[in-house]
Parts: C-alpha cells; structure tokens; sequence
C-alpha cells in the first residue's frame, strides 16, 4: 500500500446540478460533521457525513478546514463521494488517505463511487476569497476488513483470488474484476458482491445483479490469431524476435463505452519492454490508458495515465507491464496504438545507482503542469499574486502582452502554402498557450498532432510543437523584431529538419535533437534551441545592454560591463539567495542579481517592442581542458584515491580522449583530508544519452545531504563541491561508445560545520559548539547564517561560554539599531536582539579544547517586543498598542519580564477587552505557591484579576486580522518573595527529608527558605539531624515547634539529635550574600506520639521494654514504636519473656539486621510464646499493634548490647558457586582495629578449592587465620604463596584481626566448591513401597556424605514417609526433607538430627530428601518407608476476612473439567459473621459427579441437593465445598460466590409496590453500639424506583457512617453518598437494586439513623441532557432500528447554554398510530408548541429547553423514531 494526494479540482461533474441530494442509504443514524476543524474517531460499523460548511447552502470565502478521521485496526473506511461543487482553480479539496490495494486517482463523482482506505484519512479543503459554491458532501463508513475478505454474497462459483474492489467498482483489480461480466467468466473480486453488488432483502436473500452496460457491450476476452491483439484481456508473452501490437477495440474505428480491458506482458529474463505509442486519441477527462511498470532506469514501479489525444510516448520497462485500457459510458473516440519490441538489458546482478541529474530543476518545476502544481510551488494564474511559482512558471507557461493589440507578421520559408503565425492581427488572441503542452491541451485549445485538421490549435502551436517541412532542404530565415541586430535562428543546414522541441529540456535532449551547449558545434540542436536555451556570443567580452520593456523605469540588465558573469544561479532559489549573488527583490536596486533573476524570479511586461541581446557567458578561447602535465592520470577501471591538499588529480573514462569501451561498470572512491572539501569539475562529458552514465555520490557542502547526480549525454564546466569520501561509478551498456568523460578533482579548505537555517516567526533554537557539552575538536572553522522574516527580530542569549582565551574565537556578527557590532564579552546572562540577519562564526586553533559554546535564538515580533527588568521600588504598567484606543489587527507582541532573585511579580489586570473567539493575552508563569509552570490565556472582557508570579515571566499578545477592541491594561510590581516556600502534609508513617538547596552540593546566597510541616492529630514529628554544616556568623537554620514545656529554638545540633515534636513544625533556612557551605539534611517521621521511645543502648546496660499495663492486660487500638540503636561495632541481643497476644489480630514486629546473614528481616509474633531470642544489628525497630477488640497480657522483652565483629558473614555456597574474599578496602589498605570473620558453607559431598591470590599483612601484630577439615584433621594455616591452592572440606572459617598501628594491603582468597559426593532420582507407583536408607545402615555410616534422593509419584497422588529408625549426631549429621504439604500447600523443609522413630510425613509429589554428614562421629543412620497415596487433587484452606469476597469454580471453569477430580475447599471467616454462598452457574454429569457443600445454618448441617443461579444462602463461620468425578463424562463444572457478611445485621430485602418498610440502626431509638458493620440489599419491581426518606440521623461525625449506594434515576449514573452527624428530612429517588452500610468504630455511640422505603413506579428510560455550544447528538427510541418494546414510559430533558436555540431535525418515525405517542415540548418565539405531524425533512429551532417523552402501550411494536438536535448561535442568524 502506498500514500498519495488526491487533489480535487472544482471542476462541476455532470449529472450534479441538484442540491437536493439525499445521500445517506444506510440504516444507520449519521453524524454530520460540519465544523471546520475535528479529530474523529470512529468505531466498527459507524456511519458518519463529512460536508463543505453550510452545505447544500455555499459554503463561504477563506475557509482552511481540516478532518482527520481514524477507525481502528484491522478496518477499513468506505469513502463515497455524493455530491461536489466547487470554484474551479481556485478552491480545493485534498484527500490523503492509504488505499487497500494501491494509488487512485479519482477522476468523476456520483454516488455509486466509493474508496476504501485504511485506518487513517485526512481530508482539507481550503477556498479562496472569491467566488463561493455548492460545496461538498462525503459518506464514511467504518468496513471489518477481517469480514469484508470472507463475505462472499451471491452465488458464483469462482475461486477466491488476490485482490480487492475497493475504488474499482465497473473496473479491475491486479488479479481479478469488478464488472458486470466477471461472474459469468468466474474472476470476479472476493469482495465484489459487498462492495459492487446491490442484493435485494425478503424472506429470504435473493441475489440481483445490477447489470451496469447493456448485455450487448460485454468484454471480448478471447485472443485471435494475429499479432495485433484487440481482444479485452490477454496475457502476452514476449520473445526477442517478435514485435507485438496492441490497439483499443475497433482501432482504427472508434471503441465503444464501458470497456475495461487489461493486457499483462512478459518478456525473459534480463530484458526491458520498449512500449511506442503510435497513436492515443481517448476522451480526455473520463477514458484512461494506464501502464504499470518497472523503470529500467529508476528501478522503481511507477504508473502512468494517458488520456486525450498523442504520439510518439516511448516507455523502456523492466519485464512484466500491465496495461489496461478504460472507458465510461458516454463519448467514444479513435482509442490508441501502441508497439511492444523486447530490448536486451544488462545482466540483473550489475546495480545501476540512480540519482538526480544536474539538470533536475530544484524544489519544483512547471515542465508539463502549467495551470497545475508540482509538489512545492504552483503553475497557475494566480501563482505571481501568491508569490508560489515554480522558477520556471515564466518560461514555460506565460503568455507575454506585447501591447493594446498584437501585429501580426508571417515569415515565409519556401512558398505561400507554409506559413508560421505569430500573431494575429488587430485581433484578441485565442485564450490558450501549448506552453509546457505540446501534444496535449490547454483550457480552449489543442496542441496535439491533429488540432490542424480540426482547426482547434492553440496560437502558439505552431511555433512551439511543429517542425515545419519545407521539402528535401531547410532554408535558413531570420525573423527581425525590432532590429538586425536580434535575429532568431530557425535553421542552420541544408538538412531535413529535426523533429524535437528543448521546452523544459534545456542543457539535455530530446528524442531527436539536442539542447545542450555543443550541438551548434555538432548541428544537431532543436529547432528551438536558440529562443528557448541560449545566450549570443557577441565577443571576448560582454557588452551591458538594457531592454526597455514598457517605459524607462522598467529596464532588464543582460549582462555586466566589462566583467565576467557572476557565478550563480536562481534555479529553486527565487526570494532567497545563491552562495554568491541573490535572488530577492531587493537584488536589483543592490545590484547583485544571479545571471538568471529576471528569467526565473521576475515578472516581465513587454511592450509593442521587445529588444534581444544574447550575452557570451564563457570567452570563445576559453577551450575545454582535458588534459594537465602537471596532474595525474586515473585511468584504470577502479581506485582508492586519497588526495592531499597540494595535488590535482585527474580521472577520465577508459581510452579517453578515445572512445571508452561496452559494459564498464568502473568505480572511483576518493577521499581527502578532514575539514576539507573536493572540487570536482568536469573538462568534458560524451556519453551514450539513453544508457550509458557517470554517477557521482556525495555530501553537499552546503546543505549537508548526501545527494546523487547521474550525467549522460555531452557536457563541460559543471562543477560540484563536495565533502571529502566522494564515490564516481561510470556505467556503459552493451552497444554504443563515445569519447566517455575527463573531469578534475582539487582539495578546498572548507568550513568544517556549515549551515543555512531559515527561522519562522516564534520558532526557538539552540547552536552549540561542536561535542557541547563536551570539549569541541580542535582545527573547526564553523559558520552559521541566520536568518528570520521581515519585521521580526531574533532574540540572541548567550547560555555559557569557554574558550581558549588567546586561540579560539566565537565571531557574531550582525545589525542592530546602530550598525554592525562585533559581540567580545559574554556571559550567561547577556540577551541581544538582533535584525533579520547574523551570522555565527567558531575558530579554534590546534591546541587547547573547552566546554565551547551554546546560544539561544528566538524570532521575536518586533513590532512590539521588549524585554523588561523591574527593581523592588518601581510599578509598571503595559498595555496594547493605542490603548484605550482600539489596537490594530495582526499583532504578535512579546513582553519579557524579569525581577531580582527572591522577588515575585504581581501583575494585576486593571482592565480586558479583547474579541473572544480570536485575540488572545497569554501569561506563562511560574507559579509562587505551586512552584510550577502554568500558562493563562484571557479573552473577552476582565478586569481585577491578579497573579502572583515567580521572576522570568512573559506575556504574549496575539490578534487576528478582523475584530477590534479596546485591548489590556495590566500594572507590574515587584514583591519580595520566600524563595524556597513549601507546605507539607503528613499521614501516619510517613517519612520524608528536608535538604539545604543543592545538597549535598553547596548552596547558594540570598535563600529564604520555609518549610511548614504538619501531621495528624494525636501523632509526634520525629525531627533527626543528619547533617549540618552552615557558615557559622551568619547563614542561619531555625527550626520552631512545640513541644512540652512550649517552644524551642535550636541551636545546637549532632548527627545522633533525635527530637519528638508536636503535629506543627516549621523550618526556616536564611543565607547572607557571603560563604557558602554543604547545608543541612533533616529527616521527619510521624509517629503515634500514644507509646513511643527512642532508645540508645550503652554496653553497660539491659533494657526491658513490655506493652501498656504489662503484666495487666493492654488495651485496645494500640500502635506503639520503639527505635533502639547500640554503638558501633555492637549487636543488640533481643530475649522474649513473655509474649500472650490475641492471635489473629494483635502483633508484635520486630525490624531488624540479622548478625549473621548481614540481611533485613521482619519478623511478626502474635499468639503466646517464650524464650525466644534475636541477636540484630544496631538499630532495630519495634512496633506494637493491636485492633479494636479483645485485649490480653501483652509482651515482655529485654535488650542488652553484644561487642560484635565488625565484619562477619555467613556465607552459603552451591555446587560449582565462585566466589573471592578479600580485606576491607583491598586493594587499598585495610584499617585498624579489624575484627572479621567468614563462616563459608558448601553441600554435602562437595570440597572448597581455596587459593590465596595476594597477601601483604603486618607481620608482627595482623592476623589471618584460616581453620577447615582436611582428611587428618584441623589445620592452621602460617605461610601462604600466590599458587598455593587447598581443598578442605564443606566448611570453612576465615578470621582476620588488625591492632591499632600499622595497615597493609591485605589479602584476597578465592574460594570454589567442588563436587565430592552421592545421589539417586526415584519414580514410585502405586503399587510400591520403597526404603531408603543411610549408606552402610544398619551399619554406621561414614562420614562427609552428601547424598541426595529426589522422589516423584503420579498425578493426584501424595507420598507417605514413615520414619523407622533416625540415629544421627546430634550437633553435625542431618537428614533434610523438603516437600509440599498436602494440606496447607506450602513449601516445607524439616531437619531431623539426633534419634527419633515413627514419625510421618504426608508431601505432594516430587520431595527432595538430602542426608549430609560431617568430618567426625559416625552413628547408625536413618531408615525410611515411601508409600503412594491417592489424595485429593485440589485442596485448599481459605481465610476470609470481614468483607472479603472471592469465587470458587470447578477446575478449568468456564471448560469442562477433567475425570478423576477429588477437590475440597475449607472456607472460615471470623467470628460474629456469615458467609454469604451465592450458586452462579452449574452442569454436572447427572447420575456421577457431585458437588457437596456441608455448612451450619440456624437448624444445623444441611446437604444441598438443588441449585438455582439465583439461589444465596447464610451460613455460619465454617463451610466446606467438595467436588468429585468420575472416569466418564465431563461438563463445564460449577461456579460459586462466597462473601463475608456482619450477621449482626445484614437483610435482603425485595420490595413491592403496596409497602413501605423501614429501616433503623440497632437498638434505635436507643443508642447503637460499636463496631457495627451491617448490611441492607433492597431490590424493587422492574420499572419501578425506591424512594429513601431519612426520618432521622444522629451519627459520631468523624467516625461512624451510613452509606447509600445507587443508580440515580435523573443522571443514570451509579452514586455512593456518606452521611454522618445528624440530618432529617433528606430524600434519595433510586432505581432498583440499592445497598444500605453501616459503619461504627470502637468509641462513641449516638442514636443512629431511621430511614423508610417506598416502591415509586418510574420513567423507563430518563436522561438529562446537557448541551455545549456546536454540540451534536441523536435522541432515538429504545432499540432503534429495530422495534421499541411495550410499556415504556421515556423522557430526555435537553438544555443548551444561553443566546443558544437547538436546531430539532426529524429523520425517521413509525409509531402505532392509536396508542404510542412522541411528545416534544419546546418553546420558540410564540410560546408552547405541540407538535403532531412529522416528516423526514421537518427541522425546528427552538430555545434553549426541550423536553421529548415517549410512551408506548401494551400492544403493536413499530420501528420507532430518530431525532437530530444541534446547537446553534441564535445571535449570528437573521431571521
């Protein structure tokens, strides 16, 4: 799929006069998009009407609207045109879109004619300020592409085939058709029928074909026997001996209408297809001949459409074109001929790079688009006025005036019957030119081959198209138009004249002549060669010649006196300029013009005489030089040339100056020094024009992309700049050889960074020193040149400068208000606002390199811009041009505003008058308060508004080209301002730090900084000093807060400082203008202030710490902390006395460092427990936390201080684990006072290969000592060598001790583990028992075992292990079984040591039992039994808490279970609630699989036997839900809902419409209780609501809460409303389905609350609709399109906002006549109306409230109605 423009010209389609066209067929209700702006996002199967604005009304002048329009992925938008009318040439509609199946260009509208493109659509349409039209209307419809590709409608038996007929409905597709045949021939498009087809709907589908044409104008799908194919499709096999015709049907009679032919044509492989149109004569805007090809030449598959009337095309394709031939159903004319010849090509695997040719006009050209456009510039007539015209618009497509009337003058060449017109006399000449036409047409006349027959030519047909015979001779004439000194050269030889033209091809050729600057000299130039390409020699110098073209103050110079032409050109450059000259429209009066200004850039008005001087551009001595003595010569077929900065190298073509050789494919890749460029000039260029070529690949020096050029044909004296690594490849085919080329290659210092940027009003950029922020090179010599549109400024801001201080310089050079100004100081503040121009220049020498550089520049409006620096004792005011005059249109005014550091500004608006829709005052800010950037934007009317804003602020001031007002006023003042201002609020817990600005980094003078903290109530701030380090006279920290005895100020402070403060804490910050110093860091943590201590242990002391009224019981809501710390190199020793908590709800939590493991835990203890021990790092932290209920003893703890090695890990190593130790700080020396120890484990059977790497230790007084297990026992380590490796054993201990004086390098260790040992995988089945036992049991076994059982059983089995014998050593052997249990499905690993007997273990499949001994005692061993058991398959032990609510489903829910299932689930929720056991879904296998639910309700255990989806029932604490199948049939299985309910107080309530019930608190009137949590479900009648009357509410306000949660009936929205204190007399109206909470805490108690509930019957369908202006909606009747249902009792109340009325719109309605009803009440301009007739056209504008009901009764059901409703601006209509 490709992207592409269609540009839709307004040119009126036939058969699209009427206004009235109804274009939506479609069930769906669309929305009509008529603003002119949108972003649409479509879903599947949306229907949606883009239309022009005002449609079918004109639309209006100077729209520029835009929609881009997305649907989403895997669909596809169905565009269909409906209607079009628009100003032809001058209003557009452009619609980019992606087809399915490729480009489309759509060339006539009706309503049949539909696209279907992807995901993404973006349509614009743009009308000018003249003449207005009908418009447009566009469908769109959102297609499933997934579903499109699969449906096929009708009833034909074809084959489903590659390709679409999306766009080609009557057409064809690659691979298959879409016309009115294409089923009897069975090739029809898989979407044919969807898309194509109209199918007809009864009873049942009934297809009908609509027959498009006349049976009689079917397509001819057989080929004759002849070479000349007329036939309507044929595949076309090409040999190299045949030359194939192919002509449109009938030729050379007239084709008929319809016709939709394809021919797809093969050549063999390495050929090329020359396509030679012999004659092409369609009607030119509806019958198309397309071909479809590979370009030889570009590789690239382009298409091309050929239509009207020509000859002579030529094509060269790559094998396989296709070529179809299309025609409507009205005008038939001639058709074409056209010649297939197979042509030889290069083998497939020589690459040909193509690239740009020099002649290639830059940024657009108008060859062949006169009255078009090109991709960036137009070719129209109204280009000159847009100032958006190609560079060549004058020379190919303007006609020139030469006065009030043209004279006519007739040249004769050989006798009377011949003549060439150039005029005609005293008459209007015929509107037309054949400019850029030739062999096509302009708007009233032809330029074609038969326009002389039919007496329809263009004026200039003849002089431009025609090659004029003149017999067996041309006779040389020259035509006088002022004078004998300008003479036009029609001929130079006595030669048959040459057919060709050089429009557009000057510097090139044509199919027959040439164009270039050696065909004179060859004489094979086209007739127009001297008008259209040439400059007259007039000597060895030029003469300066002025033209007058209407009067003396109009004067075009040819040419310099005396001088050489200026080297450079306007080609793409018009209003710009060249490296050397310009092209702008000042260049004239400065006299610095490119040669070509006046023919590219300028329009010429001629008078009644035009004066031609033709100008030498070279001296005629000035020969080519093809060879130098001095350079040298490259010859050979391919080279690396490296050229230095003192050589001129020289490469020509193979034999040059002899002709070259066929099939070179040479290459030349050059390269030359950095910061340099090569010059290439090209001495001479004689190439085969079609096929052989000189490519040269390179980066341009001045626009710094790469670009390739590829010459052919003859050239001299082109020159390319070009950075170093250029790559020359020269390419010549099989056949015809020339001279070839020589050119020249010469090394330029260059600019190493240049560039050209064009800014735009407010655009913003950056240039930076090379690498910036890193060190630039050295040797740069950068230069950037800036410009930006007339009447701005570019702001200049210098953000930081290094340099080399005498060697490296940054030059700007640029004009202010006084002149020319080179920029010497800079800093980081310094801001320069410049003209539309500067220029940047870097030096840097070879030496020293910096940071370097970086600027800012922004394009500033400086019609009103200035930049404002306020001081604290002055008050500014701005204001808006001419205020209080009215400003002007077209502003766009910048204010910057800036204040001293620790300043505000506060801007107050003293007065706003601006249009509201389109001028706008924005303010971009940084808020005080926030601290964040925000921008406002005002509009309209205001006054009194104030901000208070940070310094740097600035203020824009933007309005459009029509309304005026009186504009703004606004006052600036400067405030002294906090800089640093923060007000932060804590929860319980919280924890955060204050920091000094740039901490750690120092921080800066003049801070004023305040921090204001606060935390809850009943909660301390745990303020601790981390840091502090401040200038001591006068940088000041003050921190004020409360505490018990009052206020305090700090002023002393330590990194250990911990203090508790109250809930309010303030901190302030202030520096003077001198030192600065690191700052300060504070930590804040809220803690219950109820129980808290922070504690430090001394070495001499032991702490208890015990729980509130220890050993009484404690109380209730507790949440204690307390922080202990030790000193350094000291462990805290933690012993339990006594620990008797409530189990599931009081907790003990003990964060910690473990000695051991150097890891954090977090251990919880609740429940009772002694004599447990911690042994922790310092720092520990101890929470105590307990609930609202049931209270107990509590805890007792002691803690006491243990000197600690200050380095100590246990270290556990795996098989094959690496790992190295070293000294503290290797390998850097280690520190004094070192006590370290490494305890080093590896499994059993495995060694540890310990190898000493280094050791350099104090001799006398450090020690590292080493103890392990070898095979004779323990052994001390004393003398160590780099290579000395030892394997011990599985355990290993590594201490080193340092003394007080001299420190070392140290030591490093590596330690690997090594396999050793034994092992064994066991598979058990179900009819086995296995033993496993010790080695050598029931002998002793032996020592360092580390053996190893892994042990599986089948799939819902568990393994019994019975323990007969263990005898281990106590302290050292172990048998470790880690396994899944069964019944709590966790992980478990169990060691057993020592003697024990008939213990048992229960595990799920797959246990790992290890038995490890050591190096010491042997004992008896272990011996053991595994045994399969079938176990339940699925087990699991839920505990819910209050609330909770989960589901239980039978294994794979929602598919079917598997057989063999034997699943229980144990479900307990805590005292004092229910579990509420919902049945949503069950489908057992009847006779043999059960589902079992053993609960307690009031009357005891109950079986349920019977389900219902609806079926919920109340059982107590305990529930148990066993499921089992069987081995045969298996269904989806069951799904439950289990919820925890307070039973205390939960109801289901349904309620009917003759009640009214009532619902209180408990114990009410009386006071409630605590810790209430009840629950009320209430359910009414369908159609019916619940109103909720509150009689009385009486509540604890912060804590106890009655929750309502319901459907509102007005908004239909789900609401959740919390009451609490006291209230009466509230009323809710819910609909159906409500759920009533309450809510009580642990303390006070009040009345509580009394409500009742009452059945309303209600409005089914109800909604408040609230519309913004512009707004769109539909209002249809329940179900609509398909029928409404009975008894529906609807209501839409629709409002819009003031000075809006809404445009009511009635597209469809089919009610039962008797009995249902649409009733719309409204107000207009005469007060209530009721409306009763209605009709698909019928619109109403009423005021800004409707009110819409529809009633249905009990009987007939129709289709209902569909409303559109609008908002509109009822103050822009006339009425």
């Amino acid at each position: 799929m490709v992207g592409f423009e269609e540009l839709f010209e307004c040119v009126e389609r036939n058969g699209y006069t009427d206004a009235n066209i109804e274009f939506q067929t479609d069930n769906n209700i669309p929305t009509i998009v008529h603003d002119c702006v949108g972003h649409i996002y479509l879903n599947k199967n949306d229907v949606i009407n883009i239309t022009s604005p005002n449609y079918p009304d004109n639309y209006d002048n100077n729209h520029n609207c835009e929609w881009i329009v997305e649907s989403p992925q895997n669909t596809g938008i169905l565009l269909t045109f409906y209607d079009l009318e628009l100003e032809s040439y001058c209003d557009f509609l452009i619609i980019t879109y992606v087809d399915v199946s490729g480009d489309t260009f759509l060339t006539e509208w009706n309503s049949n004619n539909s696209i279907l493109v992807a995901t993404h659509l973006n349509i614009t349409f743009q009308t000018d300020f003249s003449v207005v039209k009908r418009g447009f209307a566009l469908g769109l419809k959102v297609i499933d592409l997934d579903a499109a590709t699969e449906l096929q409608t009708g009833t034909t038996n074809s084959t489903m085939v590659n390709g679409s007929c999306v766009g080609k409905c009557g057409r064809w597709d690659k691979n298959c058709y879409c016309d009115n045949a294409c089923e009897e021939l069975n090739d029809c498009c898989p979407d044919y029928l969807l898309l194509c087809q109209n199918i007809s709907l009864g009873t049942e589908i009934v297809t009908e074909w609509v027959t498009i044409t006349d049976a009689t104008s079917d397509f001819q799908r057989e080929r004759s026997n002849s070479t000349v194919v007329h036939d309507c499709f044929e595949n076309i096999y090409l040999t190299t001996s045949e030359v194939v015709n192919i002509t449109s049907p009938n030729y050379p009679l007239n084709h008929d209408d319809n016709h939709n032919c394809k021919w797809i044509v093969y050549s063999p492989e390495n050929t090329g297809i020359l396509l030679t149109f012999y004659d092409i004569d369609l009607e030119r805007c509806c019958d198309f001949l397309t071909i479809t090809y590979v370009d030889v030449i570009d590789n690239i598959e382009e298409t091309e459409i050929f239509t009207g009337r020509s000859i002579n095309t030529t094509i060269l394709a790559k094998e396989n074109v296709n070529i179809r031939f299309y025609t409507d159903y009205s005008i038939v004319n001639r058709g074409f001929a056209l010649g297939l010849e197979v042509i030889e090509l290069l083998d497939a695997t020589t690459e040909l790079q193509t690239g740009t040719t020099n002649s290639t006009m830059v940024n657009g050209s108008c060859l062949g688009k006169c009255g078009r456009w090109d991709k960036n510039c137009y070719c129209d007539n109204v280009c000159e006025e847009l100032n958006d015209c190609c560079p060549d618009y004058l020379m190919l497509c303007q006609n020139i005036s030469l006065g009030t009337e043209i004279v006519t003058e007739w040249v004769t060449i050989t006798d009377a019957t011949v003549e060439l017109q150039l005029g005609t006399t005293n008459s209007t000449m015929v509107n037309g030119s054949c400019v850029g036409k030739c062999g096509r047409w302009d708007k009233n006349c032809y330029c074609d081959n038969a326009c002389e027959e039919l007496t329809d030519c263009c004026p200039d047909y003849l002089m431009l198209c025609q090659n004029i015979s003149l017999g067996t001779e041309i006779v040389t004439e020259w035509v006088t138009i002022t004078d004998a000194t300008v003479e036009l050269q029609l001929g130079t030889t006595n030669s048959t004249m040459v057919n060709g033209s050089c429009v557009g091809k000057c510097g090139r050729w044509d199919k027959n002549c040439y164009c270039d600057n050696a065909c004179e000299e060859l004489t094979d130039c086209c007739p127009d060669y001297l008008m259209l390409c040439q400059n007259i020699s007039l000597g060895t110098e030029i003469v300066t010649e002025w033209v007058t073209i209407t009067d003396a103050t109009t004067e075009l110079q040819t040419g310099t006196t005396n001088s050489t032409m200026v080297n450079g050109s306007c080609v793409g450059k018009c209003g710009r300029w060249d490296k050397n000259c310009y092209c702008d429209n000042v260049c004239e009066e400065l006299n610095d013009c490119c040669p070509d200004y006046l023919m590219l850039c300028q329009n010429t008005s001629l008078g009644t005489e035009i004066v031609t001087e033709w100008v030498t551009i070279t001296d005629a001595t000035a020969d080519v030089q093809r060879e130098s003595s001095n350079s040298t010569m490259v010859n050979d077929c391919f080279e690396n040339i490296y050229l230095t900065t003192s050589e001129v190298v020289n490469i020509t073509s193979p034999n040059y100056p002899l002709n070259h050789g066929d099939n070179h494919n040479c290459e030349w890749i050059v390269d030359s020094p950095q910061n340099t460029g090569i010059l290439l000039t090209f001495y001479d260029i004689d190439l085969e024009r079609c096929c052989d070529f000189l490519t040269i690949t390179y980066v341009d020096v001045i626009d710094n992309i790469e670009v390739t050029e590829m010459f052919t044909g003859r050239s001299i004296n082109t020159t390319i700049l070009a950075k170093e690594n250029l790559n020359i490849r020269f390419y010549t085919d099989f056949s015809i050889v020339n001279r070839g080329f020589a050119l020249g290659l010469e090394v330029i210092k260059l600019l190493d960074c240049v560039e050209n940027i064009y800014l735009n009003s407010n655009d913003a950029i950056n240039i930076t020193s090379p690498n910036y922020p890193d060190n630039y090179d050295n040797n740069h010599n950068c230069e950037w040149i800036v410009e930006s549109p007339p009447n701005t400024g570019i702001l200049l801001t210098f953000y930081d400068i290094e340099l080399e201080i005498c060697c490296d310089f940054l030059i700007i050079t640029y004009v202010d208000v006084s002149g020319d100004t080179l920029l010497t100081e800079w800093n980081s503040n310094n801001s320069i606002l410049v003209t539309t121009h500067l220029n940047v220049t870097f030096q840097t020498d070879f030496s020293v390199v910096n940071r370097g550089f970086a600027l800012g520049l922004k394009v500033i409006d400086i019609g009103c811009f200035e930049s404002m620096y306020l001081t604290t004792s002055e008050v500014v005011n701005i204001t808006s041009p001419n205020y209080p005059l009215n400003y002007g249109d077209n502003h766009n005014c910048e204010w910057i505003v800036d204040s001293p550091q620790n300043t505000a500004i506060l801007l107050t608006f003293y007065d706003i008058d601006l249009e509201r829709c389109c001028d706008f005052l924005t303010i971009t800010y940084v808020d005080v308060i926030d601290n964040i950037e925000v921008t406002e934007m005002f509009t309209g009317r205001s006054i009194n508004t104030t901000i208070l804003a940070k310094a740097n602020l600035n203020i824009i001031f933007h309005t459009d080209f029509s309304i005026v007002n009186r504009g703004f006023a606004l006052g600036l003042e400067v405030i002294e301002l906090l800089d640093c201002v923060e007000n932060i609020y804590l929860n319980s817990n919280d924890a955060i730090n204050i920091t000094s600005p740039n901490y750690p980094d120092n921080y800066d003078n003049n801070h004023n900084c305040e921090w204001i903290v606060e935390s809850p109530p009943n909660t301390g701030i745990l303020l601790t000093f981390y840091d502090i380090e401040l200038e001591i006279c006068c940088d000041f920290l003050i921190i004020t807060y409360v505490d018990v005895s009052g206020d305090t100020l700090l002023t002393e402070w330590n990194s250990n400082n911990s203090i508790l403060v109250t809930t309010h804490l303030n901190v302030t910050f202030q520096t003077d203008f001198s030192v600065v110093n690191r700052g300060f860091a504070l930590g804040l943590k809220v803690i219950d202030i109820g129980c808290f201590e922070s504690m430090y242990l001394t070495t001499s002391e032991v702490v208890n710490i015990t729980s509130p009224n220890y050993p009484l019981n404690h109380g209730d809501n507790h949440n204690c902390e307390w922080i202990v710390d030790s000193p350094q190199n000291t462990a805290i020793l933690l012993t339990f006395y006594d620990i008797d908590l409530e189990r599931c709800c009081d907790f003990l939590t003990i964060t910690y460092v473990d000695v051991i493991d150097n890891i954090e835990v977090t251990e919880i203890f609740t429940g009772r427990s002694i004599n447990t021990t911690i042994l922790a790092k310092a720092n520990l932290n101890i929470r105590f936390h307990t609930d609202f209920s049931i209270v107990n003893r509590g805890f007792a703890l002691g803690l006491e201080v243990i000197e600690l090695l200050d380095c100590v890990e246990n270290i556990y190593l795996n098989s094959n684990d690496v790992i190295n130790i070293t000294s503290p700080n290797y390998p850097d020396n280690y520190d004094n006072n070192h006590n370290c120890e490494w305890i080093v484990e590896s499994p059993p059977n495995t060694g540890i290969l310990l190898t000493f790497y280094d050791i350099e230790l104090e001799i006398c007084c450090d020690f590292l000592i080493i103890t392990y297990v070898d095979v004779s026992g323990d052994t001390l380590l004393t003398e160590w060598n780099s290579n000395n490796s030892i394997l011990v054993t599985t355990h290993l201990n590594v201490t080193f001790q340092t003394d007080l004086s001299v420190v070392n390098r140290g030591f490093a260790l590596g330690l690997k583990v090594i396999d050793i040992g034994c092992f064994e995988s066991i598979y058990l089945t179900t009819s086995e028992v296995v033993n496993i036992t010790s080695p050598n049991y029931p002998l002793n076994h032996g020592d360092n075992h580390n053996c190893e059982w892994i042990v599986d059983s089948p799939q819902n089995t568990a393994i019994l292990l019975t323990f007969y014998d263990i005898d281990l050593e106590r302290c050292c052997d172990f048998l470790t079984i880690t396994y899944v249990d069964v019944i709590d499905n966790i992980e478990v690993t169990e060691m057993f040591t020592g003697r024990s007997i008939n213990t048992t273990i229960l595990a799920k499949a797959n246990l790992n039992i290890r038995f490890y001994t050591d190096f010491s005692i042997v004992n008896r061993g272990f011996a053991l039994g595994l045994e399969v058991i079938k176990i339940l398959d699925c087990v699991e032990n839920i505990y819910l808490n209050s609330n909770d609510a989960i589901n239980i489903t039978s294994p794979n829910y929602p598919d079917n279970y598997d057989n063999n299932h034997n699943c229980e689930w144990i479900v307990e929720s805590p005292p004092n609630t229910g579990i509420l056991l919902t049945f949503y879904d069950i489908e057992l296998e009847s006779c043999c699989d059960f589902l079992i639910i053993t609960y307690v309700d009031v009357s005891g255990d109950t079986l349920l036997t019977e389900w219902n989806s609806s079926n919920s029932i109340l059982v107590t604490t305990h529930l148990n839900v066993t499921f089992q199948t069987d081995f045969s049939v298996v269904n989806r299985g069951f799904a439950l809902g289990l919820k925890v309910i307070d039973i205390g107080c939960f109801e289901s309530i349904y309620l009917t419409t003759s009640e009214v019930v009532n619902i209180t608190s408990p114990n009410y009137p009386l006071n409630h209780g605590d810790n209430h949590n009840c629950e009320w479900i209430v359910d009414s009648p369908q159609n019916t609501g619940i109103l909720i009357t509150f009689y009385d509410i009486d509540l604890e306000r912060c804590c106890d809460f009655l929750t309502i949660t319901y459907v509102d009936v007005i908004d239909n929205i789900e609401v959740t409303e919390m009451f609490t204190g006291r209230s009466i007399n509230t009323t809710i109206l819910a609909k159906a389905n409500l759920n009533i909470r309450f809510h009580t805490d642990f303390s006070i108690v009040n009345r509580g609350f009394a409500l009742g509930l009452e059945v309303i019957e209600l409005l089914d369908c109800v909604e408040n609709i609230y519309l913004n202006s512009n707004d769109v909606i539909n209002i249809t009747s329940p179900n609509y399109p398909n029928n409404y249902d009975n008894n529906h009792n609807c209501e839409w109340i629709v409002e819009s906002p003031p000075n809006t009325g809404i445009l009511l719109t009635f597209y469809d309605i089919e009610l039962e006549s008797c009995c249902d009803f649409l009733i719309i009440t409204y107000v207009d301009v005469s007060g209530d109306t009721f409306l009763t007739e209605w009709n698909s056209n019928n619109s109403v504008l009423v005021t800004t409230h409707l009110n819409v009901t529809f009633q249905t009764d009990l009987s007939v059901v129709n289709r209902g109605f569909a409303l559109g409703l609008k908002v509109i601006d009822i103050g822009m209509l006339t009425f």
